[in-house]
């Protein structure tokens, strides 16, 4: 693919109505799950409207405080540490200071993420047209 002004102007219109259209489903589907839910908050409900099965589900995301289960650990039952499980996670910043030979590198997988893209004019003399700006 050759990179020019009109490809990229195609990728910044595709990027900011991409934007936009999931910000309007976003809010379009958070108002038609309150009328189907009804208030409730957890659990998958359902409305019939023009001929249309609607089922949403509400949720409830529940998530460890680590300082405060720290601060209480020594007091909780068996029971208690049975459901919770620590899992190990990088700190990029401390991986970045080991050298090449430190074992931890046998423990890693890596592979590309997504690209990110920015684009921005170089100088004023540029005349890209710049969606949503």
């Amino acid at each position: 693919m050759s990179i020019d002004k009109d490809i990229i102007e195609a990728w910044l219109l595709a990027s900011t109505e991409l934007r936009h259209a999931k910000a309007l489903e976003l809010a379009l589907r958070v108002g038609i799950c309150e009328e189907v839910l009804g208030g409730n908050i957890k659990g998958t409900h359902h409305l019939i409207v023009s001929n249309l099965d609607l089922a949403a589900t509400a949720k409830l995301n529940t998530k460890v405080d680590t300082e405060q289960l720290d601060s209480i650990w020594s007091d909780l039952t068996p029971e208690d540490k049975d459901a919770i499980v620590y899992k190990p996670s990088l700190v990029a910043k401390e991986y970045k200071k080991l050298g090449p030979e430190s074992k931890l590198h046998q423990a890693l997988i890596t592979k590309p993420g997504t690209p990110t893209l920015k684009v921005k004019p170089a100088d004023k003399g540029i005349g890209f047209n710049m969606p949503g700006k």
